[in-house]
């Protein structure tokens, strides 16, 4: 992310809160690194319910949750655990999707899952 630091931190306005301003997600091991865009308090989220998560399965969701600041991880449409808490102020979505061989993303509002 520090190629985005900068660009991003320009935009930024009185309604970023929190300290948690980027997670980043690895879907080939269940990773997630998360920092806020000073570069300071960068660490690996140790997350509950990464021992539940296979990386074997494709389709994978995650869910932003603004109401309760959390950010979790779903497969197969069922949630596998919550990679970030203590989420606030104003958050926007991207994606980076690197495959071998085929693949897609799609991003849509609201959701249909089923809670663990």
């Amino acid at each position: 992310a520090p190629q985005f630091r900068e660009v991003l931190r320009r935009e930024r306005t009185s309604r970023w809160e929190g300290d948690v301003h980027f997670c980043h997600f690895y879907q080939s091991d269940g990773r997630c690194f998360y920092s806020n865009w000073e570069g300071e308090g960068e660490g690996e989220s140790d997350w509950e319910g990464v021992d539940n998560y296979d990386k074997g399965i494709h389709t994978l969701g995650l869910l932003l949750d603004l109401d309760s600041g959390t950010l979790s991880v779903y497969q197969n449409g069922q949630k596998v655990g919550t990679l970030k808490d203590g989420l606030a102020g104003v958050y926007c979505w991207s994606a980076c999707f690197i495959v071998r061989i085929g693949g897609s993303v799609t991003m849509e509002r609201g959701y249909d899952v089923i809670d663990a």
